[in-house]
């Protein structure tokens, strides 16, 4: 993920964007792009965050931001 990614995430969440919560949607789009490591390999707790963690500077923030999209608009009124 490069800087300007990065940065609209950021932004769209301080800016409460469509919602208070606009923060838990970008984390259950990361876990639903990203999740499924966690699943195959049964990780536990620790596990998981060191998985997310590893992810930090990898991940696609335009196909995360997507998804937010897909995810939140079945929520937002």
């Amino acid at each position: 993920m490069d800087n300007s990614e990065a940065l609209r995430m950021w932004e769209a969440c301080w800016s409460h964007y469509q919602t208070d919560y606009f923060h838990l949607f970008i984390c259950i789009s990361i876990m639903a792009v990203y999740g499924d490591d966690i699943v195959q390999q049964n990780l536990g707790t620790d596990d998981m965050l060191l998985h997310f963690n590893s992810l930090a500077m990898h991940m696609s923030g335009s196909i995360v931001l997507k998804k937010v999209k897909l995810i939140s608009k079945n929520f937002i009124l």
